[in-house]
């Protein structure tokens, strides 16, 4: 019934575990590494730890809150090649959809699965302070795109204001409003 998870273990990185077709592993301790090395370095081995899970991680945050920002500003921007916003319906029930941030590296992806929701004005707040301004911030909105599903692929929008409507939107929540 049940397949036993497998478990892969690297002496940078330590213990991830497959579910599904991605390794997970936990998105503020990677962030805690790569705040540990050069950058560039921290680009070469996570593109080494992809390589080595068939490209595939979901780095996985708890909260509504993650670190992209710290993530993002200690990778060089030239590693990051595409940023894909997706939509979520398994990581909490009690909402309409959640965010995902998939981003694509030489050898992969790492998709930073969290509690992104703009059920509530402070929540929508936090989808522009912790996924929309990192992007923003660190250069990469030419390359950020919503994936709306079924093949429906669009660029975020350059204009804060409607790249905040987009994700709201995405999120299931259109019309909330935000401080």
């Amino acid at each position: 019934m049940f397949k036993d998870k497998q478990k892969k273990s690297d002496c940078l990185f330590g213990e991830l575990t497959k579910e599904g077709e991605f390794y997970t592993m936990d998105f503020r301790l990677l962030t805690d590494l790569a705040s540990q090395l050069k950058s560039e370095f921290f680009a070469v081995q996570l593109n080494r730890l992809l390589r080595s899970v068939d490209g595939r991680i979901d780095a996985t945050d708890s909260t509504s809150m993650p670190p992209l920002d710290e993530f993002l500003d200690q990778i060089p921007e030239n590693k990051i090649h595409l940023i894909r916003i997706g939509q979520r319906k398994d990581v909490n029930n009690s909402v309409v959809a959640t965010l995902d941030c998939s981003i694509f590296f030489a050898e992969g992806l790492l998709r930073v699965t969290a509690h992104w929701c703009a059920y509530k004005g402070i929540r929508a707040d936090e989808i522009v302070s912790t996924l929309l301004a990192p992007i923003t911030q660190n250069n990469l909105l030419d390359r950020a795109y919503i994936n709306w599903g079924n093949g429906e692929i669009e660029k975020v929008a350059a204009k804060r204001v409607d790249a905040k409507q987009q994700l709201f939107t995405l999120s299931g929540y259109p019309s909330v409003t935000t401080s």
